[in-house]
């Protein structure tokens, strides 16, 4: 991860970049690192702009893990990292005369959005909670669209998605990632819904995914399929 450091010590994150290490030579043929051994590995963050005031710093954060962003390693990980033989790699674009001949940036276009009616406000939110008592930590991702109708064709949308990504102090077989969607369409006394429920775990050797989708009409459930797969790690 490299984030930009200003001179009162608060950090901005710019960018980062993955690789599963035991896939350095392709996701074709994984190994395992063998203990003891050097290798060397290029880590490509993602392509971004950046302007660094003056004074500023810019700072490298190497981490064996990224959850919940990436799935963490079946067991706890060690790595040494040769700083010596290590290099950080900055593309820098350099401004000149022809700078001055590029044209600014025109208004941003797009369709005119359809005329809408609030019905319940949306909500969004990012909650972490921790549980002293069992050391469980949850990070609460709320992404709640509200409810509106769309004047032209007298119809009323309704969509939530929650996501819980739950882990157990140093426990790596208590990671968890639950996701629960609901879709409700509803015009005049025809109305519909999709309920999807999906939970994602591991342990050192697979993962295991269930989910449900179940779907109703007017109140009545019409469709219902449920999932249970367990998939190899292979490295991951």
């Amino acid at each position: 991860m490299r984030s930009d450091v200003a001179p009162d010590d608060k950090a901005t994150r710019v960018t980062y970049g993955l690789k599963n290490l035991a896939h350095r030579g392709g996701h074709g043929d994984p190994a395992p690192l063998k203990i003891g051994q050097r290798y060397c590995v290029d880590i490509r963050m993602n392509d971004v702009a950046q302007v660094f005031p003056a004074g500023h710093r810019v700072r490298l954060s190497i981490s064996t893990s990224y959850w919940p962003l990436a799935w963490p390693p079946p067991e706890p990980a060690r790595l040494t990292i040769w700083p010596g033989a290590s290099s950080l790699e900055l593309p820098v674009r350099r401004t000149g005369p022809a700078d001055e001949r590029f044209r600014p940036f025109e208004p941003a276009e797009g369709t005119p959005p359809p005329d809408t009616t609030v019905l319940e406000p949306p909500h969004r939110n990012w909650l972490v909670h921790r549980d002293l008592a069992t050391g469980v930590s949850t990070l609460e991702v709320i992404l709640d669209e509200g409810v509106y109708r769309i004047e032209e064709v007298d119809l009323e949308i309704q969509a939530r998605t929650d996501e819980h990504y739950r882990s157990h102090g140093d426990d790596f077989d208590s990671v968890q990632g639950e996701v629960r969607t609901v879709r409700r369409f509803r015009r005049d006394d025809w109305h519909v819904e999709t309920i999807a429920h999906t939970l994602l775990t591991s342990n050192p050797t697979e993962f295991g995914i269930r989910a449900e989708l179940d779907a109703y009409e007017g109140g009545t459930r019409v469709y219902c399929e449920s999932w249970d797969r367990h998939i190899p790690r292979d490295q991951l």
